[in-house]
């Protein structure tokens, strides 16, 4: 698995691929259901699978006064997500910038322009961009086939 850190050096071979999104904190039976669809989606496109997720949690920089609860820590968490399977981990830094940019900028910067993903598969209740307010909708109707996974219960 190939990690980047800034969606800006995506290589040219790592671009069209069908991208998980989410925190990925834990990589439980949802995230690793999600992982699956990815893959297989994947397959289907004849194309990398690749996750997007972000350090340091959010809650870290929305509330620095109570440290977010954390299933895994950031090593281990990469560790699991390299078991998922993916061929590329793009690992955003979530700082305040990144955090107040607009969840059409998020669309046409990372998703499109940086990455190129040719699907996104995510969570039933994923949302981005400032104040939360993308919605997967938005990404079908920016042009990018999209997946939303109902939630799995054990």
């Amino acid at each position: 698995m190939q990690v980047f850190n800034d969606y800006k050096t995506i290589p040219k071979v790592a671009k069209g691929c069908v991208l998980a999104i989410g925190n990925f904190d834990g990589v439980h039976k949802g995230h690793q259901s999600l992982f699956q669809k990815a893959k297989e989606i994947a397959a289907q496109k004849n194309c990398g699978f690749a996750i997007l997720t972000f350090e340091p949690h959010p809650r870290k920089l929305f509330r620095p006064d109570e440290p977010p609860f954390r299933i895994t820590p950031a090593p281990l968490k990469r560790e699991r997500l390299e078991h998922a399977g993916a061929d590329y981990l793009i690992e955003l830094n979530f700082n305040w910038d990144f955090a107040s940019q607009t969840a059409e900028k998020f669309i046409q910067d990372i998703l499109k322009d940086g990455i190129g993903a040719s699907h996104v598969v995510v969570g039933y209740d994923f949302c981005f961009g400032q104040l939360r307010k993308g919605t997967p909708e938005m990404i079908r109707e920016a042009g990018i086939e999209t997946s939303v996974l109902d939630k799995v219960c054990d």
